[in-house]
């Protein structure tokens, strides 16, 4: 039975949890073992995706004043709001060669996913859509990328990327639904509800689900549906060197003022 390591990292501020994912995506060819972290975020936190334009959506006054913070991450896609959500983040060495990585690592995760939102008793399923150039806004407003639905409604989406060495793929579900502080610091217009409008757990679920149940059923479901078995970790201590670099050159800084994108 192959071994992943698993680390239960909790709450940490947005720019630590991009750097963290960006180390680990680092470090996985060297590593060479899968990683699945699962983490929250304090305080709440826009996360854009490496092109986005936080201007074009976000209302920065608001955004301060509601204590929301916004940061950049090393993946593309949309924005996310993360408030009482569960983010995970997923990387591996590459294998396979990058010729269809980003369909076969999808199809990895989205299995352990679904397994463990079964075991909640959410019924959802995976979704795959091709890239296209869209207007800048909000992951949960529409179908992109990689997604998972319950009844044609996102319940989650997640972003990658892919190197000559390793895999990062990371992806929120939330507890809770966090619409209504989305709304309040966009742009007018830029949070309109959409067609088919995301779905929290509570909803799907018909009950209150919390971070440790959530995190229990995904490592229950990636292990059942993946033959595989995770041995509990933290955080190593190559990793945090290079995420504390990585926070100090490029997370800490705040993505309102343009700057290049690594």
């Amino acid at each position: 039975m192959k071994a992943w390591r698993l680390i239960l990292d909790g709450t940490r501020p947005g720019p630590e949890n991009m750097a963290l994912d960006e180390a680990h995506y680092i470090s996985a060819g060297v590593e060479g073992i899968p990683t699945l972290r699962l983490y929250s975020f304090e305080p709440p936190t826009v996360t854009i995706g490496r092109f986005q334009h936080p201007e074009s959506f976000l209302d920065r006054e608001r955004c301060e004043s509601a204590g929301v913070d916004v940061v950049r991450r090393p993946t593309g896609g949309l924005a996310i709001l993360h408030k009482d959500d569960l983010t995970y983040g997923f990387t591996a060495p590459l294998e396979g060669g990058r010729q269809g990585a980003r369909d076969r690592y999808f199809q990895v995760v989205a299995e352990g996913l679904l397994q463990g939102l079964r075991l909640l008793g959410i019924e959802a399923r995976s979704a795959a859509h091709e890239d296209s150039e869209r207007a800048p806004g909000w992951c949960l407003e529409g179908e992109f990328g990689v997604d998972l639905s319950w009844h044609s409604r996102k319940i989650c989406g997640s972003a990658q990327r892919i190197s000559a060495d390793g895999v990062l793929q990371h992806g929120s579900v939330f507890l809770t639904d966090s619409s209504a502080l989305m709304k309040h610091i966009s742009v007018d217009g830029a949070a309109d509800r959409p067609i088919s409008p995301f779905v929290a757990l509570d909803e799907a679920a018909g009950r209150e689900l919390g971070f440790e149940e959530v995190a229990h059923a995904i490592r229950q479901g990636f292990e059942a549906k993946l033959g595989i078995s995770f041995e509990p970790a933290e955080v190593g201590e190559r990793e945090a060197r290079q995420a504390a670099r990585l926070l100090g050159s490029r997370y800490a800084r705040r993505p309102w003022d343009p700057h290049p994108v690594s």
